[in-house]
């Protein structure tokens, strides 16, 4: 409600008037500030509610200020998209944010009492909340950086990922639900005096460093490539003592499922060796083995049957024959017998075939596939190929030029399963595997 002040023939005169937020609704994809974008007629206001529709993409080219003390919400639906590039989306006072689609801003400032919800995908320059803001992340969020002070919140349950650092100032509190993973490539600053919660796994690239206050709790742990602790208290039960320490992991209160002792990846002779080694297994029923292009979407490989109950260091493997060239992220979680998962580690392995002396493309291979090579002089010579127990399941008879070579061949009287294509080539073998399905 607002009050003004009007004199009219020496009385003074005080009306009050109502005023209401506009509705904007976007009608079509177009720029924030074009009119015809909008169901009503102008552009938003930072107090009016803004709702994005499915398929339809909001743009702008400068930055975007929302919230007055009359209120302000925006809301993004799935399938939705608000996109104002390199600008910023700042969000103040009490304003609601909802976002079910896709956010895209260079940085995202959330002050006063405002709060976020998201369910879809955001991504951002630095990420920061001010004063008592929340946000409540259950769908992707990619920030360079996450900053939280005052008595902001931070939940995620879903996927969070930061590339330079996270810093927690003040009493801020940042929360990580079971069996979610929040993955920071770069440094980890505690200075917040409220106790951090975190029942899933805080992954630190560069250092995590603990300037005081309350400690880190919960029933998850964090890892770091350097842990200093200038706590006068303990992390997780670990005395200050121990730290700092390198490549060392901060475990929680609570006996974990399993000790991981190690997870490493190699790359050769065409395939990724996964192996892992625990120490300890209580109620583990099995791993399971993901892959990722980009480290935040996942696809299960397979699964590898656990220990059960163990107090006997135990070794498990996995091998890929598939991997394509790139980055890959390899996860392993471990599921016990009530169902329950926990992300428990991450590798990277980087492959790059483009200097191989043969490829088999596509792989895997349903019916015709065609073989690359290069030699070093025209030549005749058989191609075969054999199963795993070094039978041979069929060949063919190849006439090769000088330099680079392109030979189809027709594998539909192979059975499914895993194949080594052998070509003598310069007289020196070069073998390369596919699979057949």
């Amino acid at each position: 409600m607002r009050y003004l002040l009007f004199t009219l023939t020496g009385l003074f005169l005080l009306v009050h008037v109502n005023l209401k937020a506009t509705v904007y609704t976007a009608v079509k994809s177009g720029s924030w500030s074009s009119t015809s974008t909008w169901s009503h007629a102008g552009t938003p206001g930072p107090g009016d509610t803004v709702m994005i529709p499915s398929h339809y993409t909001v743009t702008y080219s400068s930055s975007i200020s929302m919230g007055t003390s009359s209120g302000g919400k925006l809301s993004i639906s799935t399938g939705g998209t608000l996109n104002i590039g390199s600008n910023g989306l700042n969000i103040n006072d009490a304003v609601k944010v909802e976002v079910n689609g896709t956010l895209v801003s260079g940085s995202l400032q959330l002050n006063s009492t405002s709060s976020l919800i998201n369910r879809g995908s955001i991504t951002t320059g630095s990420l920061s909340l001010d004063n008592s803001t929340t946000f409540n992340n259950t769908g992707t969020v990619n920030a360079t950086s996450l900053e939280l002070n005052k008595t902001s919140v931070f939940t995620d349950n879903g996927t969070m990922t930061v590339s330079t650092s996270i810093a927690i100032d003040d009493n801020a509190s940042l929360i990580v639900d079971a069996g979610k993973t929040l993955t920071d490539n770069g440094s980890y600053d505690n200075y917040s005096s409220q106790s951090q919660t975190d029942n899933g796994a805080i992954l630190v690239s560069g250092t995590a460093t603990f300037y005081g206050g309350s400690a880190i709790s919960g029933t998850g742990y964090l890892t770091g490539g350097e842990i200093q602790n200038y706590k006068n208290d303990s992390v997780w039960g670990v005395a200050k003592s121990n730290f700092p320490c390198f490549n060392c992991t901060i475990p929680h209160t609570h006996p974990l499922p399993i000790t991981l002792l190690s997870f490493n990846a190699n790359y050769g002779n065409d395939a990724v060796e996964l192996t892992w080694a625990t120490a300890t297994e209580i109620n583990n029923n099995y791993f399971t083995i993901s892959r990722s292009g980009d480290g935040l979407n996942f696809a299960t490989l397979g699964t590898v049957k656990g220990a059960g109950n163990s107090t006997e260091e135990n070794h498990y493997s996995y091998t890929e024959l598939t991997a394509p060239d790139g980055v890959n992220y390899y996860r392993l979680q471990q599921t016990d017998y009530d169902g329950v998962t926990t992300s428990d580690a991450i590798v990277i392995v980087t492959i790059n075939e483009s200097g191989k002396a043969a490829r088999v493309m596509p792989n895997p291979v349903k019916n015709n596939c065609i073989v690359t090579f290069t030699d070093n002089a025209a030549e005749y010579f058989q191609l075969s190929i054999y199963d795993l127990m070094g039978r041979e399941a069929m060949n063919q008879n190849v006439q090769s030029v000088k330099g680079s070579n392109s030979i189809e061949l027709n594998t539909s009287v192979l059975a499914d399963g895993v194949y080594i294509i052998s070509l003598p080539v310069n007289n020196n073998p070069v073998k390369v595997k596919f699979i057949k399905r």
